[in-house]
């Protein structure tokens, strides 16, 4: 006898039990490092300053982690002209000094007054957005008959490129996106062969965004001279990762005892925030977050493996790829095996705009992990 209350869908709970773990964890580094970070901040002497605002950004991300995991997928093609708006606004406004924050030489933040935020970070999620409805109302012949097909996907990458590499000067971003909306294509289907050749003129755009940018190629030069750079210079934030790391030795240095996050390593909030918890936590902790990655990386692909429409799967593949490009970007680059970029590590890095836009789309992949919306759950 059936039971007179419908029965909710069931979701897949490891998912969120990943991402509370992640949180967790983010939560400890910041907690452990702020005091150190807001050291001679002459504005707020509070050595919890950046917890209370690592605590708001969190609770403006559960807000985006609730409505992602409530609104319809066929919502977001609604909002796709918004979004568009968005981008163009801010991109505007990124034009104008009183308007935007300049740092390292790079404008990449939008700045209101009462909140600050990265215009590539709604980028992504726009482009997300688009590649996912265009390539789910294409048909296998549409797609792979010629190049034609995907013009119009060259155009947004095209336009993404002017904006975030040339405007922003911020090719980690631009290779996010690259690597999300490629994977979107192999999980659509589309042909090797047109891959192969997107591939191709990809790599080659991104050669020239590497050689047309000296400060770039620097950074592309010390990579490749690791071993024989000099460590005060342009190896400097390598060589003070790698320093980090290897003085967390197998168990860590120990909550509150970290020595490169008192100005040795640059950004040590943000991009090295990975060699800074391999100094706290040692290579045992350092080992345990890389498989937490691995197993909310997992679980989302399991997600966008399951699902029963074109445009569920190609939203989770796309949410996989964009989580993955930033853990393996971020740790490569702090572990010497990719050259630096500056990029967020989910959940611990500080940051309010990566922060609350990696729990939107996660809010969305929780959505489609609904028994509703899947073949079955493993």
């Amino acid at each position: 006898m059936n039971s007179p209350r419908a029965r909710r869908p069931q979701r897949d709970n490891g998912l969120i039990a990943a991402i509370g773990l992640l949180i967790f964890v983010g939560m400890i580094v910041i907690y452990t490092i702020s005091p150190a970070l807001n050291y001679g901040n002459i504005d707020n002497s509070d050595p919890n300053y950046f917890v209370y605002r690592h605590v708001l950004n969190l609770f403006l991300g559960g807000i985006a982690f609730y409505f992602g995991s409530k609104l319809p997928i066929e919502w977001w093609k609604k909002m796709l002209p918004v979004m568009v708006g968005v981008v163009v606004v801010s991109t505007v406004l990124l034009l104008f000094p009183q308007t935007s924050i300049t740092a390292g030489g790079a404008t990449r933040w939008v700045n209101l007054g009462f909140f600050s935020f990265q215009p590539s970070e709604v980028i992504k999620l726009t482009a997300l957005v688009y590649t996912a409805f265009f390539l789910s109302n294409r048909s296998d012949d549409e797609l792979n008959s010629s190049l034609s097909g995907l013009m119009p996907i060259g155009v947004l990458l095209l336009v993404a490129g002017l904006l975030v590499v040339v405007l922003q000067r911020d090719l980690s971003t631009m290779i996010v996106i690259t690597l999300m909306v490629s994977g979107m294509l192999y999980f659509r289907g589309v042909s090797t062969k047109l891959l192969a050749i997107v591939s191709g003129v990809l790599l080659l755009l991104g050669v020239l965004a590497v050689v047309l940018f000296p400060y770039r190629t620097s950074r592309f030069t010390a990579f490749v001279n690791a071993g024989e750079c000099d460590g005060q210079s342009e190896c400097y934030q390598l060589d003070q990762s790698l320093t980090a790391i290897g003085s967390g030795g197998a168990f860590g240095v120990g909550i509150g005892r970290s020595e490169q996050v008192y100005g040795y390593l640059p950004e040590a909030e943000n991009d090295s925030v990975f060699a800074i918890y391999g100094e706290i936590f040692g290579f045992t902790g350092t080992v345990a977050l890389v498989a937490l990655f691995g197993y909310l990386l997992w679980r989302l692909l399991v997600i966008a493996e399951n699902q029963q429409s074109i445009t569920g799967r190609l939203f989770a593949a796309g949410i996989t790829i964009w989580l993955a490009s930033h853990v393996l970007i971020n740790v490569g680059a702090m572990t010497g095996l990719m050259p630096l970029t500056g990029i967020t590590l989910p959940f611990l890095s500080y940051g309010g705009s990566s922060l609350i836009m990696i729990l939107c789309v996660l809010g969305i992949a929780y959505q489609l992990s609904s028994s509703a919306n899947t073949r079955s759950l493993r």
